[in-house]
């Protein structure tokens, strides 16, 4: 590892609440360091993938085979199911403050020596040596140079090794940890309770009311930073019950909230997908605006911008839309809008005397022609719906929360709850703690969208 000289430009930011010894580099690194740095994250991974082997109940995101739709459908589930079973559900969340910034290379380094093969030691001494080694000379013309401080704390922003790294703190605390949560948990069989997921930095309590949650939030952080130093932002914190009289906490700390943000899912405490919709919608229409017309696009056919539209704002929805349960009202909501926005690339002249009504109408027949195709918007909701359920009933994926919770008090199970006289009636299983609206229920609305998916193939 010689020195080398990276020449540009030198950007940085003016805080109050960064001081001087707290400054650090963001360097690209050359292309052996990046090869090794490839290989040093492997080495982690296979000692974490080992030793912290998430158990029944608990789930570690950001690793293979796993994508953010597992816990932010599983949080939805969880909610919806809650209701189903006369409220009982909580849920509570945090994000860790300053994560890659905070940890401690050298406890990582030690951790990795003591669990990992007998050549493991090489691997963490060749971890701390990239992540720490670095000493950074910033000359500024011939004026003047100064040496960035050397760090004992905090990873290479961006490094493979930093992110492999990144796991063991969070995993190693949930790992040994949850056999104290089975009983808050949310039990889905004799042998399995629902209680922990983690995506890197935030971390999701499963608890069978707010109060069960939060005992599992505050001890997940208790131990992290007693073994780690590790502290959560204080902002981050909120929960989440699907029923509203079951909040007897402290909500200065743990402030109670109707939606809350997974992952890029806005989810409600009674799993209605139009608080997502509103907010999914606002931003398609920013992807529209900022790619799909204006000077970028002059000079592309209609069938080109159709095409860009599907590349810039169709991943906005389908990031989202497979875990909004099916309905009739919401697939139109979707076929209207991608409606709107077709309209706009098609030049339809106004026949002479014609009244605007007929001819709106008849430039939405064309913008509706031309959805069917490049793909419906309100057909292809349903074929993800279908595509995610035969995926969570595969055997391989059983252990995935999202699984658990859908084959959990399934739409089966509903079904002979409203058969039976002694605990329901028609159209009312009996499981609410109180009555009022049911939003639509994701399982229940599969055999729906098979319907549609079937009609439109």
């Amino acid at each position: 590892m010689k020195s080398f000289t990276v020449y540009g430009k030198v950007y940085g930011k003016e805080s109050s609440f960064t001081s001087a010894d707290n400054t650090r580099a963001l360097l690209p690194l050359p292309s052996l360091l990046i090869v090794a740095d490839a290989i040093i994250a492997c080495k982690i991974n296979d000692v974490a993938d080992c030793i912290c082997f998430p158990p029944a109940g608990v789930m570690f995101g950001a690793r293979k085979g796993t994508q953010v739709l597992d816990i932010a459908h599983a949080v939805q589930l969880h909610m919806q199911k809650g209701g189903d079973n006369f409220g009982s559900a909580g849920l509570a969340q945090g994000d860790i403050s300053s994560y890659y910034d905070s940890i401690n290379c050298l406890s990582i380094a030690r951790w990795i020596a003591e669990h990992g093969s007998p050549d493991s030691i090489f691997w963490a001494s060749a971890f701390l040596r990239l992540q720490l080694l670095p000493s950074i000379h910033l000359t500024a013309g011939n004026a003047c140079t100064f040496v960035v401080n050397e760090r004992a704390r905090g990873t290479l922003t961006g490094s493979r090794s930093a992110v492999a790294a990144g796991r063991i703190p969070v995993e190693t605390v949930a790992c040994d940890l949850s056999p104290n949560w089975h009983l808050s948990g949310v039990r889905t069989s004799e042998d399995c309770s629902i209680t922990f997921a983690s995506w890197v930095d935030n971390y999701y309590a499963f608890g069978s009311d707010v109060s069960a949650a939060i005992r599992i939030a505050e001890n997940f952080e208790d131990e992290l930073q007693r073994r780690w130093g590790l502290s959560i932002k204080p902002s981050s914190r909120s929960v989440m019950s699907a029923s509203p009289d079951n909040n007897d906490h402290d909500d200065s700390k743990w402030p109670l909230c109707a939606c809350t943000d997974v992952l890029g899912h806005l989810i409600s405490y009674d799993s209605s997908p139009w608080p997502c919709w509103r907010r999914t919608e606002k931003r398609m229409w920013g992807a529209f605006w900022k790619n799909c017309v204006g000077q970028q696009t002059r000079g592309l056919s209609v069938q080109q911008r159709c095409k860009m539209m599907n590349r810039c704002v169709r991943p906005v929805l389908f990031f989202r839309n497979t875990r909004w349960p099916f309905t009739i009202s919401l697939a139109d909501a979707q076929r209207k809008l991608q409606r709107k926005m077709l309209v706009q690339f098609l030049q339809v002249e106004r026949w002479p005397e014609e009244p605007l009504d007929t001819y709106s109408q008849r430039r939405f027949r064309a913008a509706a022609t031309l959805a069917k195709q490049h793909g419906d918007w309100g057909v292809e909701h349903a074929k993800r719906v279908c595509t995610w359920s035969d995926h969570l009933e595969r055997a391989r994926n059983h252990s995935s929360l999202a699984s658990l919770l859908y084959r959990w008090h399934n739409a089966q199970w509903l079904e002979e709850r409203r058969l039976n006289p002694d605990v329901g009636g028609p159209l009312r299983p009996g499981t609410r703690s109180q009555s009022g609206f049911v939003c639509a229920r994701w399982d229940e609305s599969v055999a729906k969208a098979r319907q549609v998916a079937d009609g439109s193939s």
